[in-house]
C-alpha cells in the first residue's frame, strides 16, 4: 500500500522517509527523489582586493600604516606612543577600582633581548589598593606587554637585588668593532708618505683619549674607542718614523687603557625584584631570564621571570627601592590615611 507524506504529501515507499524531513532535521538539501544522497551545500566567496592606504600626514601616522597594510603589529596599537612616556598607569592605561587612589609611580626598570630586537620600559605604581608594574615595549612582530597586579593587603614583603653581571654579548660586539676599525686604518694608512698626518692623529686621539678615561664619568664604549684608535695610530707611527721604540711604549699604554675600558663596559647592571605573598609565595617576579635549567638567586626557576634577557634599572629604582616597602607597611595599617602622607602631585 502506497504511504504519503504527512508534510508534503509526497508518495513514499515502505521504509522511505521523505526528502523534506531530512531538510528539516539536519540542515541538508537533498534531491527530489528516493536517493539519500546528503550534500551540504556552501558558498564560494569571490576573492576581494583592497588597495592599501597610506596615512601621510606624519611620519608616525606613516609608518603606523605601513605596519597595517604589511600585517605587523596590531592596527589598534601601531599609532599607540610605544612606551607610554610620561603616562599613570592609573587612570590613564588601567581603569580605577571603586575608591581606588593613585599614591605613586616610579620609572622602575629597562628590560631588553638585544639578539631579539626587544626592548621595554617598566613603571611601577602603587595605589590605595594594589601594586601594579606595567613594562609596554616592541619587537619585529609589534608591541609587547608585560603588566603584574597584585592586591596591597595580600603583598608580605619585597626582595630586591641590585648589582652587575658579565656581557659577553658586550664582548663579541667589542671584537668585532676592533676587527673593523683596525681593517680600516690598515687600509687608510698604508703608505709612508702620510707618517705626518697619522703622527697629527695619534697625538690628538691621544689628548682626547686621556681626557675622557681619566676625566669623564662612565663613558666606557667611548674610553675605549678613542684609546683603540690611539694605540693603532702609535703602532703605525713606529713603523714610519725614527722614534720606533717610544711610539711602541705609546701603543702599549693605550692598549692597557682599551682593555681596561672594555672590561668595565662589559659590566650590565643587573637587577632582580620579587613581592611575596602572605603564603610565602612570589606573586611578582621581575627578573632576567636565565636559560631552562637554571634557577636565579633567590631559588626560582627562569622561566616564571619576564622573558628578556636584561632587566636594566631605571631612573627611578633607587628612590622606589627605598619608599615601596614603607608606603605598603603604611597602607596595610593605616589605610587611607596614608594616600595623602605618601600621595604624588
Amino acid at each position: 500500500m502506497a504511504r504519503f507524506c504527512s508534510k508534503c504529501g509526497t508518495p513514499l515507499n515502505d521504509g522511505q522517509i521523505c526528502p523534506c524531513q531530512m531538510t528539516q532535521n539536519t540542515g541538508y538539501t537533498y534531491p527530489n527523489s528516493s536517493t539519500f544522497n546528503p550534500t551540504p551545500q556552501t558558498e564560494k566567496k569571490a576573492f576581494s582586493f583592497q588597495v592599501p592606504a597610506y596615512d601621510i600626514s606624519s611620519p608616525r601616522n606613516f609608518w603606523a600604516s605601513l605596519k597595517d597594510n604589511m600585517g605587523v603589529g596590531d592596527p589598534e596599537a601601531n599609532r599607540d606612543q610605544c612606551y607610554e612616556t610620561g603616562m599613570k598607569i592609573v587612570p590613564e592605561n588601567l581603569k580605577a577600582n571603586d575608591g581606588e587612589i593613585p599614591v605613586k609611580q616610579y620609572r622602575f626598570a629597562t628590560l631588553r633581548s638585544r639578539a631579539a630586537f626587544m626592548k621595554a620600559k617598566g613603571r611601577m605604581q602603587i595605589t590605595n589598593k594594589r601594586l601594579i608594574f606595567r613594562a609596554p615595549g616592541r619587537s619585529p612582530a609589534g608591541r609587547t606587554l608585560l603588566q603584574y597586579e597584585f592586591d596591597v593587603n595580600e603583598i608580605h614583603g619585597i626582595r630586591v637585588q641590585k648589582g652587575h653581571r658579565f656581557s659577553f654579548w658586550n664582548l663579541i660586539i667589542h671584537g668585532l668593532l676592533i676587527a673593523l676599525i683596525s681593517y680600516l686604518m690598515l687600509m687608510a694608512f698604508t703608505e709612508s708618505e702620510s707618517v705626518g698626518l697619522i703622527v697629527t692623529f695619534s697625538v690628538l686621539f691621544g689628548l682626547a683619549g686621556l681626557g675622557t678615561f681619566f676625566l669623564v664619568k662612565k663613558k666606557f664604549f667611548l674610553k675605549w674607542l678613542l684609546c683603540e684608535i690611539t694605540a693603532l695610530l702609535s703602532y703605525l707611527s713606529s713603523s714610519f718614523s725614527d722614534t720606533e721604540v717610544f711610539w711602541l711604549v705609546i701603543a702599549c699604554i693605550f692598549l692597557v687603557f682599551t682593555l681596561i675600558s672594555i672590561f668595565l663596559h662589559c659590566f650590565c647592571p643587573d637587577m632582580q625584584f620579587l613581592v611575596d605573598t602572605t603564603s610565602g609565595t612570589p606573586a611578582m617576579i621581575i627578573s632576567r631570564e636565565r636559560g631552562k635549567g637554571l634557577f636565579g638567586r633567590f631559588g626560582h626557576e627562569a622561566q616564571v621571570a619576564t622573558g628578556y634577557r636584561e632587566v636594566l634599572p631605571a631612573e627611578d629604582t633607587e628612590k622606589a627601592i627605598r619608599e615601596l616597602n614603607s608606603i605598603i607597611s603604611d597602607l596595610q595599617t593605616m589605610g587611607d590615611l596614608a594616600v595623602e602622607k605618601w600621595k604624588q602631585d
